[in-house]
């Protein structure tokens, strides 16, 4: 052990431990109100409340400052800490396991549990065929190396652990809010550029117009009704009497092959766009529509559907059809940008077919749609422009993973440096933990096993419960949505980090909030959905 670390000492997670599994039935209580911390409320950052009568299985009991690890799917990093008591008796599903101890810091163990050498033993060795029916298996976490340094020091890292993530949360939910800005910002260059706000300039420098003209407009019909409007120069026009709209062919899948040879030609299908991993190849004399990576490709079928691809070369099969101008009159690039505009989006969405279970993009919906023509010259001009500020967008999006893969790495950084003793400064007046695993030792098996004494007071229903919780909320009436006002959305958990509150007091204070409309929840949804903070 480093000089650094000469007050830490190691002890095996089975000896610092002191829960003894006791098991209640909640239906033998029907009438009576739980705190229940179950794995699936584990993301809302809050346990649930509900009657014995509405939970349907054996659960453990729990207490303040129980630290849950969960041992179900393992690979996703769930650790939670119990809550203080609020009259209400706390219980865990079966799925938790529950660490006790009254020798380490709650906190300090909450936040090992989630450190990369823990969680990498935690993965090590599991039961079961894979993914969410992989189970840790107690028996062996038990045996894990808990690093436990002094008990003053414990606090001191678990303190600046809380500071820190709850930072690396609120930067990362400010990320999380870049897409759908760079998204948007996408649509406005977009809808600019084929309303004539884009070049606007260019006109009166080329005396096409001059400030101040009249525009021109047209009501798009059903499905998806709206207006379109133009600069009074431009020339109306309807999307097929400028571009023709050619379908893909579908040859046999047993004609199929996946490896290229002599005499066969690539499949181009909608999937090909996103990925190369699974390349079909048919013999050159069944294709009979073909494209280039410069053509303008529409996927017919999804979700989503309505996609603008472009790259790709061979023959392309029914799910596709390719966009051909009429060059005379639209510039090529022009025309990429003109369809993936939002609002040709949204009237495509509208009025799309249901094949095969499937929203398809018919011909015969796109002719009929009005658009505005400016000048080959004007349309070349906006192409070279959106090209410019789309180029920047897709530059910023970059950075963006770059900032996020960077955001990814601190949170297992801070807890390894944690876990290292490099993250708070040593205090030579601390005490050793050898003296503080003496004192374990020392606890008899009577000290650890004694029985919990009964709570005293009169149960309570889940109505006298909530009022209760709002009647504690004594805090400043606006205390967390003026923190949200200054730090964006985000979780309960960074939420509460910020508030510097007891997660009693938390969680009294957010509900009464919430009851004044001060502020609301926010889901996000994604590969995993998140639930969101936000000022109403």
């Amino acid at each position: 052990m480093s000089e650094l670390l000469q007050k830490w000492a190691t002890l095996e997670l089975g000896s610092l431990n002191e829960f003894v599994s006791k098991t209640i039935d909640p239906s033998k209580f029907p009438d009576e109100v739980f705190e229940l911390y179950s794995v699936p409320s584990f993301p809302d950052g809050r346990p649930e409340i509900l009657n014995g009568s509405e939970i349907g299985s054996t659960k453990q009991e729990v207490r303040p400052n129980d630290v849950l690890v969960c041992k179900i799917n393992p690979r996703i990093n769930r650790v939670w800490r119990v809550g203080q008591y609020q009259n209400l008796r706390q219980i865990a599903s079966s799925e938790w396991i529950v660490v006790r101890t009254d020798h380490c810091d709650a906190a300090f163990l909450r936040h090992y549990f989630s450190s990369p050498n823990f969680r990498d033993f935690l993965c090590e060795d599991v039961t079961g065929v894979g993914g969410s029916l992989t189970r840790a298996q107690p028996k062996r976490v038990s045996k894990s190396l808990i690093p436990v340094a002094p008990l003053n020091e414990q606090e001191r890292i678990a303190d600046k652990l809380d500071s820190l993530l709850a930072r690396v949360d609120a930067c990362r939910e400010r990320l999380d809010r870049i897409p759908t800005i760079l998204k948007r910002l996408r649509q406005s260059i977009l809808a600019a550029a084929c309303s004539g706000k884009l070049t606007g300039d260019w006109r009166v420098a080329n005396g096409l117009s001059h400030p101040g003209d009249d525009e021109i407009s047209v009501d798009v019909a059903e499905p998806y009704s709206h207006r379109v409007k133009a600069p009074g120069c431009w020339q109306q026009r309807n999307l097929g009497d400028i571009c023709e709209f050619v379908g893909g062919s579908q040859p046999q899948k047993s004609t199929f092959q996946y490896q290229d040879g002599p005499g066969l030609i690539r499949l181009i299908q909608i999937r090909d766009y996103k990925s190369d991993k699974h390349v079909t190849f048919i013999p050159k004399s069944l294709a009979k529509r073909f494209c280039s990576a410069t053509d303008i490709m529409i996927g017919r079928y999804g979700p989503p559907i309505f996609q603008i691809l472009r790259g790709l070369e061979g023959a392309y099969n029914v799910a596709l059809m390719k966009a051909v101008p009429d060059t005379q009159l639209l510039d090529p690039e022009y025309l990429y940008y003109l369809l993936r505009g939002e609002a040709l989006l949204r009237y495509v969405e509208a009025g799309s077919d249901r094949t095969a279970g499937q929203d398809g993009v018919r011909k015969e919906l796109l002719y009929p749609y009005p658009v505005f023509l400016p000048s080959i010259a004007e349309q070349t001009e906006i192409a070279n422009r959106v090209a410019k500020l789309l180029a920047f967008t897709d530059h910023f999006e970059s950075r963006l993973r770059l900032a996020n893969a960077r955001v990814a790495e601190l949170t297992p950084s801070m807890l390894g440096c944690a876990f290292r003793g490099e993250l708070v400064p040593q205090d030579p007046n601390d005490e050793p933990a050898e003296e503080l695993l003496s004192r374990i030792s020392r606890a008899t098996v009577s000290d650890v096993s004694k029985p919990r004494e009964k709570k005293s007071g009169k149960r309570i229903s889940k109505k006298q419960a909530v009022e209760k919780m709002l009647k504690r909320a004594d805090v400043q009436s606006n205390h967390l949505t003026e923190i949200l006002r200054s730090h964006g959305p985000l979780t309960a958990e960074a939420l509460w980090s910020l508030s510097q509150l007891e997660i009693d007091d938390f969680y009294d204070q957010l509900k009464a909030e919430e009851e004044k409309g001060l502020l609301k929840e926010h889901r996000k949804n994604g590969a995993d959905e998140v639930r969101l903070l936000e000022v109403a």
